[in-house]
């Protein structure tokens, strides 16, 4: 199936930390953020590193921005079976 995603980086100025992904999952594409799916480990090592708890989006948006931390996925479109990035075709 071909997807193409809409959601945006987050970034700043102050941002000194790139994680780049490929392409947002299902459910992030759904819920407009990034490792949405509950069994990414993305937010839970976050929260485990930074000893702090992130259980909403705009929570999560303001952790990455106070700690310089920018985030995106580079793919704007491509043909996936689900979340699997070795489907990614096109």
């Amino acid at each position: 199936m071909h997807v193409i995603h809409d959601i945006g980086p987050v970034w700043n100025t102050e941002s000194r930390i790139l994680f780049l992904g490929t392409m947002p999952s299902p459910a992030s594409r759904l819920a407009g953020f990034y490792y949405m799916h509950p069994r990414n480990r993305f937010w839970p090592v976050m929260e485990k590193i930074f000893s702090v708890t992130l259980p909403s989006v705009n929570e999560q948006r303001t952790f990455l921005l106070q700690n310089n931390i920018a985030l995106w996925d580079v793919l704007c479109g491509c043909d996936i079976d689900g979340a699997q990035d070795s489907s990614i075709l096109n």
